[in-house]
């Protein structure tokens, strides 16, 4: 299975087992003979932890790819030539399933990238020749993925890039009529404030989005989540006039974390390689206890 994979978003242990064929309760029909159920709880478990590292299931997934290039100028993700892993063990019967399935995901770390391949399609308001409305109260699927693998995350990084999207050539925000040299469609905006009013439209349907996308994952217990504002992941997207600072994408996702009862540990980036803001903490005790932490290439100071 690779650990870099698309089509791995099909994987069984991601959806619900087939209706057609029901799984038997995990009761043994002779009870004198030996049976895994009557096996306790703590070596299931184990058992199945064992089955997973003997067959080689990777401790991590990303769903993202290499980029195509199409005749249009436009890119996918490739999804991998491989097969996904099919596990078995999901129908042994349902206690045996429901257990493997949660000593998977609470190994198992998922990488979860928005670029410019998924995030027009997944929130139209991006789009400078779509839909310019903001659903605030629309959930985006980035990764066409079942929701049964949202809700059933652990351990997941969120890793958002910004910069790189608000710059393309679809894209509503102003910086893409920089990158496409089309001063002419900047002249033809009456102000300024006209032009700062159309990227918060832009800021905003990604906040909201993001906001609405985090519920879902219902079991997170840690969550990295990176604000990438460069543009191809070496060159600053973004200027004084771009309003994605701490206070505007940090700040307000650190606090919303703080609130799901399910996460232990949260970690939230803002930023590029020429500077950034990271907040990183644990609840310990039911107390947050973490610290921020502000680095800039120029000054080289924290």
């Amino acid at each position: 299975m690779a650990h870099d994979a698309t089509s791995s978003l099909a994987l069984p242990i991601a959806t619900s087992t087939t209706q057609s064929v029901p799984l038997p309760a995990s009761v043994p029909k002779w009870t004198g003979k030996p049976s895994l159920c009557n096996v306790p709880t703590e070596l299931r478990l184990e058992i199945c932890n064992y089955l997973l590292g003997a067959n080689n299931i990777p401790r991590s997934y990303g769903y993202t790819g290499p980029r195509v290039s199409c005749a249009n100028n436009t890119d996918f993700i490739k999804p991998p030539p491989c097969q996904p892993h099919r596990h078995a063990m999901l129908f042994v019967s349902q206690q045996f399933s429901a257990e493997y399935r949660q000593c998977y995901y609470e190994r198992t770390t998922f990488f979860l990238r928005v670029d410019r391949s998924n995030a027009f399609r997944a929130i139209p308001a991006l789009n400078r020749y779509g839909n310019r409305v903001c659903a605030a109260d629309a959930v985006p699927d980035f990764w066409s993925a079942p929701d049964a693998l949202l809700r059933s995350l652990r351990n997941c990084t969120l890793y958002v890039e910004l910069g790189e999207i608000a710059s393309n050539v679809t894209s509503l925000h102003s910086i893409s009529l920089n990158k496409r040299k089309a001063r002419e469609q900047l002249l033809g905006y009456g102000s300024l404030a006209e032009i700062r009013a159309q990227d918060s439209l832009f800021d905003s349907a990604f906040r909201s989005s993001i906001l609405n996308l985090l519920p879902h994952m219902q079991q997170l217990r840690s969550v990295y989540l990176v604000w990438d504002t460069s543009k191809d992941g070496t060159t600053r997207a973004w200027d004084d006039s771009t309003d994605w600072t701490w206070e505007s994408l940090g700040e307000p996702f650190v606090e919303y974390l703080k609130q799901k009862v399910t996460i232990r540990a949260i970690s939230v980036k803002v930023g590029d390689r020429f500077g950034y803001a990271l907040w990183t903490g644990k609840r310990e005790d039911g107390v947050w206890k973490g610290d921020l932490v502000r680095w800039d290439l120029q000054s080289r100071s924290i």
